[in-house]
């Protein structure tokens, strides 16, 4: 009975959660030295130089990050808004 009234607000802490779990930009840049340990966001931060940007390249990359959020919402996207359209009514 309370799942389905609290399944919302899991499924958007859930996505936040996994959003700044992906988008770990610091730590990753701070320890992960070698080329081969890289994660997405600090290769994207890698693609704009100090005199030039690689813009194609760049938007490629942040498509590429930004495609499993996307992804995760798409799919569970009726379940977000059944959650919003409960509380309304009464």
């Amino acid at each position: 009975m309370i799942f389905p009234l609290v399944s919302p607000g899991l499924l958007t802490v859930a996505l936040i959660v996994s959003l700044n779990t992906w988008n770990e930009f610091l730590i990753s840049v701070t320890f992960l030295q070698t080329e081969g340990a890289a994660t997405a966001t600090a290769r994207f931060y890698q693609l704009s130089g100090r005199y030039g940007s690689q813009w194609a390249e760049m938007m490629a990359t942040a498509s590429l990050i930004a495609a499993p959020t996307i992804l995760f919402f798409i799919i569970l996207q009726r379940r977000f808004i059944d959650g919003i359209s409960s509380g309304a009514v009464k």
